[in-house]
């Protein structure tokens, strides 16, 4: 992966000036995800054998989840010169909520799962790093605040949604007038589909969002 930075339009390779394809950049996401996804893997076979304590597992499943969230919302953002005190205080929101999963899933563990229960649950919390890299992005763009994003687990595929936005910004007189976001369904995985509307009017199937927020409105 190369050095990047987010200019205001596009995406560029720091070395060669060159702008980057959105969609290698999410290659990048899904390769980074897949490979804390064999760390995890490993940590629940070490737990279930009885070679990792409860207590050093949480720790590093906290680390990973953590390195994981920052590496893909720098992603998403451009880069860490491009952070500022907000972008930190959404991360923190992030991870304090993955956190308050993980407390839970320590509880459920305690309890009796099995390696395979284990290592199923804990793939979500890497994968559900998706929805870092997305919230990066639109805070890269100037987008304002969406009702959902990709990964967040309001939708029935929860962490693993490899949904994405796409933010178009419209100018009248060289001033934002309002956004048009538009839920992007991959065509080459299976995405969820369903009719029922969560308690926030949001569709919890990722084709009914496709299709109802194709735009999504937001006036500025």
């Amino acid at each position: 992966m190369p050095e990047w930075t987010w200019n205001g339009n596009e995406y560029r390779d720091l070395d060669s000036g060159r702008s980057i394809d959105a969609d290698q950049v999410r290659e990048w996401v899904l390769e980074s995800i897949r490979k804390s996804s064999d760390v995890v893997a490993e940590l629940a076979q070490l737990l279930a054998e009885g070679k990792l304590s409860l207590e050093d597992w949480h720790r590093l499943m906290q680390d990973e989840i953590k390195d994981k969230y920052i590496a893909l919302f720098l992603l998403g953002l451009g880069g860490l010169a491009l952070l500022r005190a907000e972008d930190i205080a959404l991360l923190v929101e992030l991870l304090v909520e993955q956190f308050e999963y993980l407390s839970r899933f320590l509880i459920a563990i305690e309890t009796g799962l099995s390696e395979e229960q284990i290592r199923a649950r804990a793939l979500l919390y890497i994968e559900s790093a998706w929805q870092s890299y997305e919230q990066g992005h639109a805070r890269a763009v100037g987008a304002p605040r969406l009702p959902a994003y990709p990964g967040d687990g309001t939708t029935l595929c929860l962490g693993r949604c490899r949904c994405n936005w796409d933010l178009q910004r419209v100018m009248e007189n060289e001033e934002t007038v309002r956004w048009n976001c538009f839920w992007v369904i991959d065509p080459f995985v299976e995405n969820c589909a369903s009719e029922e509307i969560d308690a926030e009017g949001r569709p919890r199937g990722c084709l009914q969002r496709g299709a109802l927020w194709n735009p999504l409105i937001i006036e500025a």
